[in-house]
């Protein structure tokens, strides 16, 4: 396959992703999702443009899906007239730390310490637009949760001549207000 027909695929999955998470946040919120809706076309002018390169009920596909998307964002644009009382939250910040690699993201400490009493990382990495992982290392910075510095095999019974372990991988990140 050619390189930028897996870069328009790719490119497809990531909006998709992002146009879904719009329609469940941004309900009403006429700028953003007309940020995901230039996104879409800008996808789809992208494609119109190597329309030769991909199979034909391939770009049908595409172009139809793309449709939706604009189509649904439309509809969510106007859904509420009502514009929002207060700028959104901003609970995650882009940081670059001066090094090469990835930027930081930087989650909101409080928002993170009570996010954690309803959800778990992987949960909450959906919402944050990051890895679980990320949540995890974020919650381990601000002390919101603690790894355990012991092996992960614990006995589970003793006779006289044998242990049973157990290998309980859960055990090593615990939200502190949960344990």
């Amino acid at each position: 396959m050619s390189r930028p027909l897996d870069n328009l695929r790719a490119a497809h999955e990531v909006l998709r992703g992002r146009v879904e998470r719009a329609l469940r946040t941004q309900l009403g919120d006429s700028i953003r999702l007309g940020q995901q809706r230039a996104q879409a076309l800008s996808l789809l002018e992208a494609a119109e443009l190597h329309q030769s390169l991909f199979p034909p009920a391939e770009l049908a596909t595409l172009r139809s899906s793309i449709a939706l998307m604009i189509s649904c964002l439309d509809q969510a644009c106007h859904a509420s007239s009502d514009p929002p009382d207060a700028p959104s939250l901003m609970v995650t910040q882009i940081r670059s730390t001066g090094r090469r690699g990835r930027p930081r993201i930087e989650i909101d400490s409080h928002f993170l310490r009570h996010a954690l009493e309803l959800r778990g990382p992987s949960q909450l990495s959906s919402v944050l637009g990051c890895s679980s992982r990320t949540v995890r290392r974020r919650a381990l910075d601000y002390e919101h949760a603690h790894t355990c510095r012991t092996p992960a095999l614990f006995p589970l019974s003793q006779t006289m001549s044998s242990t049973v372990r157990s290998h309980l991988s859960w055990r090593c990140f615990q939200h502190l207000g949960a344990a």
